[in-house]
């Protein structure tokens, strides 16, 4: 069910960002009971990916963890790397199409040089949890675009 343009997992995961997680624990939060993790655990595991890996601004936080679910949800698990190849088929998918929408997957781009600030990618969390579902419904088209 969708409201204002956004879905309950979207929902979660900004709310979860408007509570102090940063981009990429609040896109994981909005997977904790699919990935079999305890919120505390899901947002240490991805604490230090929020600014674009420790405020670093190189890949952003919200797209690093939209990556680490879909990995999650997509691979086998194994050592022998039977699912790799389509789960980096996917991620590279999930790459052309935010770069699509904000020209890079690094942040210090897609923020203009500007400092990561809360509140300022909102939709940048959004749009990670957007791409997960996509991918888990299997979509045809894949876009941002609203």
């Amino acid at each position: 069910q969708e409201v204002f343009g956004m879905d309950d997992k979207q929902r979660m995961a900004v709310r979860a960002y408007a509570d102090g997680c940063n981009c990429a624990q609040s896109v994981i939060a909005a997977y904790t009971e699919e990935l079999g993790l305890e919120e505390k655990e899901a947002l240490r595991l991805m604490e230090a990916f929020g600014g674009g890996i420790a405020g670093m601004q190189e890949v952003c936080g919200a797209f690093s963890a939209a990556c680490a679910v879909m990995g999650y949800l997509n691979s086998d698990g194994s050592r022998e790397g039977r699912t790799k190849k389509d789960t980096y088929a996917k991620i590279r998918r999930l790459a052309e199409v935010w770069k699509e929408k904000y020209g890079s997957v690094r942040c210090f781009d897609i923020m203009h040089g500007q400092p990561p600030q809360h509140m300022k990618c909102g939709m940048k969390v959004r749009d990670g949890v957007k791409m997960v579902e996509l991918f888990r419904k299997g979509a045809k088209e894949l876009t941002l675009e609203d």
